[in-house]
C-alpha cells in the first residue's frame, strides 16, 4: 500500500461522501493555529509547512483528488510538492516524530466531525 495508512472502512459522517480538500484545509488550519490563506501561501515556517503538509496528507488518504487536483487546491502547487508533503508526513508517523500520528488523528476528527 505505498506506506500509506489503510483508512478503508472508515464511517464518514454522511455515508458514501468523503470530505472536501477545503474541509480539511480548514481542520488542518484550526489544528495547527494558523490560518488558511497561510496554508495555502508560499510561507515556509516550519508551522505552517507541517499544517499544510497534514492537508496534503489527509487530502490524498481521505479523498479520491489526484496529486495534481491537491496541489491546484492548495495553494496552487506543483503535484511534486504535494508527493513530498505526503512522504514527509508518512515518514514521520513511522518515526513517532514531533507526535505525528496525534496531530494527524486529530485533524482528521476534525474534518469526520463535521
Amino acid at each position: 500500500m505505498n506506506g500509506m495508512i489503510d483508512w478503508t472502512g472508515i464511517a464518514f459522517t454522511t455515508p458514501g461522501t468523503r470530505p472536501k480538500i477545503a474541509d480539511i484545509v480548514a481542520a488542518s488550519a484550526i489544528h495547527f493555529g494558523v490560518t488558511e490563506a497561510l496554508i495555502k501561501g508560499e510561507c515556509r515556517a516550519r508551522q505552517i509547512a507541517r499544517a499544510r503538509q497534514v492537508a496534503y496528507f489527509l487530502a490524498r488518504e481521505l479523498t479520491n483528488a489526484s496529486l495534481p487536483a491537491i496541489a491546484r487546491e492548495i495553494g496552487d502547487k506543483d503535484h511534486t510538492t504535494v508527493l513530498w508533503g505526503v512522504r514527509k508526513i508518512t515518514g514521520m508517523i513511522k518515526d513517532n516524530r514531533e507526535d505525528m500520528a496525534a496531530s494527524v488523528k486529530a485533524v482528521r476528527d476534525l474534518v469526520l466531525s463535521g
